[in-house]
């Protein structure tokens, strides 16, 4: 006959998992704010240098608009001194010739304003001796004397040929010697800005103070 034993049964055995980190949802839950601040700090910068870069534009315009203003200011100002220089009345031409010779010093001015300039002392016995004495000739019946262009107000004593220091025989009213001695000085300004050399006799010409010269008197 058998006899029946009773056993204990085996202890559980209990079985513990460790991770080695967090979830990765709560990994994404975590990294959320960062990645908002992120792209505000990403839509901060596209928005400031989009503003930077309007507001470069603009002030490119305005200073383009505002440089055609002060072209159109300065060429309003040069015609009315070109008008003025050529006028008939001297006081006038005195004037005009004094304001081109400021405007010729503008930065607004370019080399092609400047040469326009040239015809204001072109021809005059001051500001361009030269062209004065060897003025045209025509083959007419006076056996081709020179002629002055049309306008020109000059004598034959104003054609003489210059002095030993360097003036032409100038017997004009002393208004009109004023006007030639600021042609002189708007010819030498003319030549320093466009690199051309000036005869030493126009250069004394615009240093010189002109003075008015007393009329002579007769009967004595």
């Amino acid at each position: 006959m058998s006899v029946l034993t009773a056993t204990t049964p085996p202890e559980p055995i209990s079985v513990e998992i460790l991770s080695d980190g967090l979830p990765w949802w709560e990994v994404v839950g975590a990294l959320a704010p960062l990645a908002v601040l992120l792209a505000a700090v990403l839509a901060a910068i596209t928005a400031f240098a989009s503003l930077r870069q309007r507001a470069t534009a603009d002030r490119a315009a305005l200073g383009q608009r505002r440089r055609a203003d002060d072209r159109a200011e300065w060429w309003r100002r040069t015609q009315w001194g070109i008008d003025a220089a050529t006028s008939a009345d001297p006081v006038r031409q005195e004037a005009g010739v004094k304001a081109l010779l400021q405007l010729s010093s503008s930065e607004l001015a370019t080399e092609e304003d400047r040469l326009i300039l040239d015809a204001i002392w072109a021809r005059d016995p001051l500001a361009d001796p030269v062209a004065v004495l060897d003025g045209p000739t025509t083959g007419s019946d006076t056996g081709g004397s020179t002629h002055q262009p049309k306008g020109m107000a000059m004598t034959d004593t104003a054609r003489a040929r210059p002095a030993p220091n360097g003036h032409p025989h100038d017997h004009r009213p002393a208004d009109t010697v004023r006007v030639s001695a600021a042609k002189a000085r708007l010819r030498v300004a003319l030549d320093e800005q466009l690199g051309r050399e000036t005869p030493q006799s126009v250069k004394d010409a615009a240093t010189s103070t002109t003075k008015s010269k007393p009329t002579a008197t007769s009967g004595k």
